[in-house]
């Protein structure tokens, strides 16, 4: 977020935009960056190093993963870089490959992947079924997970937001312990404003929210 957004944005957990503010589950926090625990979780999966190369490996084989994500995004380029390095900390050889936006996406969307890292539109639906239901047309990862697609289901069909905010958190909480995606960062709106306009307020969906109760200055007053 600093390096590469230059801390325009947030970090964030959960697949549903902040700006949905009545279903976010803001009690889930980004895990923090833990080198050792990583490494004791890749131990209990039986991934050590024992030729002291830097690279975990199980049966002779390292633990090599590829990343791809679209070229013409130097975000999303320099973003897989720093990827690389944070796994490399752990003992994760992670292999950086860089494609054509079409070519990537018909290739996720054949499965052919072991990561994608790509970019999510920020939407005031809180429905993740399309990405995380099974069968979803955006779930290019295969998830499925029956109490997810029930608690879904029955968030689609409550009759009230109150209800509906209780079964989409708990779907974030599954989706946060299971990571069938690991959320980076929600992007904040970066809008130039003229100095003598008022009551201006762009957000997350558009620069030009409440546009008819924007005012001016008059001319030569600050």
């Amino acid at each position: 977020i600093d390096g590469l957004l230059f801390g325009f944005a947030r970090a964030i957990a959960n697949p549903i935009t902040p700006i949905v503010g009545w279903a976010y589950n803001d009690d889930l926090v980004p895990h923090e960056r833990d080198v050792e625990r990583a490494r004791a979780l890749l131990a209990e999966a039986g991934w050590v190093d024992t030729d002291d190369d830097g690279y975990v490996d199980k049966d002779g084989q390292p633990l090599r993963v590829e990343i791809k994500t679209r070229t013409g995004d130097p975000v999303r380029e320099n973003g897989v870089l720093v990827i690389q390095s944070n796994l490399r900390d752990v003992g994760i050889d992670v292999q950086p490959r860089m494609l054509e936006l079409s070519t990537v996406l018909g290739q996720v969307q054949q499965g052919d992947f072991d990561i994608y890292m790509g970019q999510v539109s920020g939407r005031l639906s809180p429905d993740l079924t399309n990405v995380f239901g099974t069968g979803g047309g955006y779930n290019w990862g295969g998830y499925s997970n029956a109490t997810v697609d029930r608690l879904m289901a029955e968030a689609r069909g409550a009759v009230d937001r109150e209800t509906a905010a209780r079964l989409w958190r708990q779907v974030q909480e599954i989706l946060y312990a299971e990571q069938p995606q690991t959320m980076l960062y929600a992007r904040s709106p970066l809008v130039g404003i003229r100095r003598d306009i008022r009551d201006a307020t762009p957000n997350f969906l558009t620069p030009y929210e409440d546009l008819a109760l924007w005012w001016r200055l008059p001319e030569g007053q600050n």
